[in-house]
């Protein structure tokens, strides 16, 4: 197995007896080798909300998906890499990226422990996501002091969000409103990227054009004109024709 961080594919996943497996691997002949996971245990442990958003929305089926895990093949002691995935499913197509790295880490990430450690060499994201726990006292004790230390860590190194906190940080606001404005700005921010949902896939939009068409046709048909109340809007890579 190549080991890649980024994934575009389809998956097709199959069920089958040990007979069926044997007389697949027999038909595959040499076409199909092994790699250094072909007998490895695969071992998941799947990410959630404490309300279990991701998988309650999985098992609706939607259009689009995500699931977040941590995946080692075989038992992993301290040292042994594993990976750290987070797979998105739009409209048939996986999307995955991975971040390799060992399972010590992987468990101070799971903990906290890796944010403050992080923080501490340097990070200005750290430092400012550090920031925010102390200030409303979010799984760590509530601490101006330390707030306030590594907003001003972070906005050393250019962290405009952390800066806000700093000129607003003896406000009487509360946290909450503080926060709220800068999740705003943050999204003011990212309004005008394509990350969020992964593009549509090739040949998605000529499907459109032959939908759009045949509207047309049916509206010609009902005796309005071709271009009666025409109005077109682009929706995600969707053209729409108003009727």
């Amino acid at each position: 197995m190549k080991q890649g961080t980024v994934f575009q594919r389809y998956e097709f996943k199959y069920l089958m007896t040990r007979g069926q497996q044997a007389r697949l691997l027999s038909a595959a002949g040499d076409r199909l080798r092994p790699d250094e996971y072909s007998h490895s245990s695969i071992r998941n442990l799947y990410l959630d909300t404490p309300d279990f958003r991701l998988i309650r929305r999985s098992l609706e089926k939607p259009v689009y998906k995500e699931k977040l895990r941590l995946r080692s093949y075989g038992r992993a002691d301290w040292e042994h890499p594993v990976f750290m995935e987070l797979k998105k499913k739009y409209r048939s197509i996986v999307y995955k990226r991975r971040l390799i790295l060992p399972y010590g880490q992987a468990a101070d990430c799971l903990t906290g422990d890796y944010l403050t450690n992080a923080a501490q060499e340097g990070n200005q994201y750290a430092q400012y996501t550090l920031g925010k726990l102390y200030l409303t006292g979010e799984d760590v004790a509530w601490d101006q002091e330390q707030a306030y230390r590594w907003f001003w860590e972070s906005a050393s190194q250019g962290n405009e969000y952390a800066q806000f906190f700093l000129d607003h940080f003896n406000d009487s606001r509360k946290p909450n409103v503080l926060l709220s404005a800068t999740k705003l700005l943050h999204h003011m921010g990212r309004i005008f990227q394509d990350n969020s949902i992964p593009p549509c896939p090739p040949g998605s939009q000529k499907a459109d054009r032959k939908l759009l068409q045949k509207i047309r046709q049916k509206k010609i048909a009902l005796g309005h004109k071709p271009d009666d109340h025409e109005v077109e809007q682009n929706m995600g890579g969707m053209t729409m024709g108003g009727m």
